[in-house]
């Protein structure tokens, strides 16, 4: 849409083309590089329609219409990066991104930035697990401890406070 707006006489033809552009730029941006090339893999979905060399003209087309303000990083994403690289029970893993999911529910954390949304949720599944916050952690999500700790604490005790999810799940159960 984005590269239509930006060039209205582009030929509705290549609608396909800019389509699979726009999946494999996609792809680089949120690090899915399990294929072995993307843009071959593409070139292989259009049913060799189109190439590896119009496909990536395609891409270089779409950045540069948009002046690259197409990628967004999300706080899900940051955290799955960095979970990526620090060695984490998968438990501290879970923990950390249903903190990070749930503030999302809270109007109040909408003026955070992602990356410190994402390193403050990690602080507080390591604090529950009784984990430090130490140079990996910092190096990955980008923030030293002091950084993140005020944000932490606010996460932390808007959900010791949020009863909801606790008095649901005992009404649908039957429980007192």
């Amino acid at each position: 849409d984005m590269f239509y707006m930006a060039n209205p006489d582009a030929d509705i033809k290549s609608m396909f083309l800019v389509s699979l552009a726009s999946h494999s730029i996609a792809d680089k941006a949120i690090g899915i590089f399990h294929r072995t090339n993307s843009l071959e893999y593409y070139e292989l979905f259009s049913d060799h329609r189109y190439d590896y060399q119009m496909i990536h003209q395609m891409e270089i087309d779409i950045l540069n219409s948009i002046n690259y303000e197409a990628i967004l990083v999300t706080a899900t994403e940051i955290m799955r990066r960095a979970h990526c690289c620090i060695e984490l029970d998968d438990k501290i893993k879970v923990l950390s991104r249903y903190i990070l999911e749930s503030s999302q529910l809270f109007y109040e954390f909408i003026t955070e930035y992602e990356s410190r949304i994402a390193a403050a949720s990690q602080y507080v599944a390591n604090k529950y697990s009784k984990k430090p916050w130490n140079e990996i952690m910092e190096k990955y999500f980008g923030y030293k401890e002091k950084e993140i700790v005020a944000l932490a604490f606010k996460l932390n005790s808007r959900f010791v406070n949020w009863k909801a999810p606790k008095e649901v799940i005992h009404r649908f159960a039957g429980d007192d």
